[in-house]
């Protein structure tokens, strides 16, 4: 401690061991300890004359990690993190900011690094606005991938990749007026190859298959699809307005992108930070597929990571009609029934290849709630967004 009687001008501290990290898992239930934990802190609080100062330190995780449900389906406790970090703010408070350095993730060796700012706007003594910045070097991606506890890939198992990646994402998030939050990332994934994912071949849906539907976790046995189903349709013998009517009304930029659209993760954050709830998920066809074909709708945020590697890996393997093709005859149209070949059956009676554009228009305006389509059209009670 540095300072006279009247002002505390510096206070350096250092504390860690097990016993804190297991104090700190008794204070809040979803975290967990693994078998050696361990969490350690040491920084520096400087304040200046004018009243304005910064706190500079690191903090460092070994073995503690997070059981809650919302987070992955069991405790993740192999985490190991070091980060350095600055906190800084003014007399006035009317900025304050939060840097990082490189942050290690995985142990001892650096499994991958990246670094952050947080910066937050008080005007007027309303509620701030809080700039985000991520930025993860170009580093080997497969020592990122292979960084990610199993805990967190509960369905794809073990995931290898070979080459190099780089990417950044800036938030900027107003605590006042949520939606008027955004969102811009880039990733740069080109040189990255060889990915390879444990639990599911992605090349097979290249050629002929037929799958059972998984419905929220439970197979339906009388329910298959793919080319080799007793419903399937191939992308040629469809009209144009039927494909048209499917991207149109989910993802827009689904020729441009690869698997990930800005506009819509833009639409989802907004949304849910308004709502301060998930009321929407910004999803791609390809994330759409990605669920219909390899997990359940349960919804927990290692459950996205793992879509967002089966995409990744569908992106690289499958070309854009081909994903379209299988989406089109595996989305959901109305209870148990999957597919544009029984959905066009179960409304209106006749083949995909004979829908007109409004019938094309309704299946593709349904797919959000195809329950709630299907409560509609059987009772003829439109509401006015039809």
């Amino acid at each position: 401690l540095v300072g006279d009687a009247k002002a505390l001008r510096r206070v350096d501290f250092s504390v860690r061991g097990s016993a804190l990290a297991r104090l700190a898992t008794g204070l809040d239930k979803r975290l967990a300890t693994g078998k050696s934990p361990d969490i350690s802190l040491s920084a520096t609080v400087v304040s200046t004359p004018e009243g304005g100062g910064q706190i500079t330190g690191r903090v460092g995780l070994r073995d503690v990690g997070v059981d809650w449900d919302r987070f992955a389906p069991g405790p993740v406790t192999d985490l190991a993190v070091d980060a350095p970090f600055e906190l800084r703010w003014p007399a006035s408070l009317r900025r304050m900011s939060l840097h990082t350095g490189h942050v290690r993730f995985g142990g001892t060796e650096t499994k991958y690094r990246g670094r952050a700012t947080a910066i937050a706007h008080l005007t007027g003594g309303k509620r701030p606005i809080v700039d985000f910045t991520f930025s993860l070097p170009d580093q080997d991606c497969g020592t990122l991938v292979a960084s990610l506890p199993a805990a967190m890939l509960p369905t794809l198992g073990e995931v290898s990749a070979r080459g190099r990646l780089s990417a950044w994402l800036d938030l900027r998030f107003d605590v006042a007026h949520p939606y008027y939050s955004e969102l811009d990332f880039k990733l740069d994934d080109k040189k990255c190859r060889n990915l390879k994912i444990k639990a599911v071949n992605v090349d097979k849906f290249n050629d002929d298959f037929s799958r059972r539907v998984n419905e929220d976790g439970k197979i339906l046995n009388n329910v298959k699809i793919g080319p080799l189903s007793d419903a399937w349709v191939d992308f040629g013998k469809l009209p144009p307005w039927v494909p048209y009517a499917m991207i149109t009304t989910e993802d827009g930029g689904f020729w441009r992108h690869r698997g990930l659209n800005a506009f819509l993760l833009n639409r989802a954050i907004r949304l849910d930070l308004h709502y301060g709830r998930f009321v929407y998920g910004g999803s791609t066809i390809t994330q759409q597929l990605a669920k219909n074909l390899f997990f359940t709708r349960s919804k927990f945020l290692a459950r996205k990571l793992e879509e967002l590697i089966a995409v990744w890996a569908m992106e690289r393997t499958l070309k854009k009609v081909r994903i379209i093709e299988i989406y089109m005859n595996a989305v959901e149209f109305a209870p148990h029934i999957y597919g544009v070949v029984r959905g066009a059956m179960h409304y209106f009676g006749k083949r995909p290849s004979r829908l007109t554009p409004l019938e094309a228009a309704w299946l593709g305006s349904i797919k959000p709630c195809p329950r709630c389509g299907d409560s509609a059209f059987r009772h003829k009670q439109y509401r006015s967004w039809y």
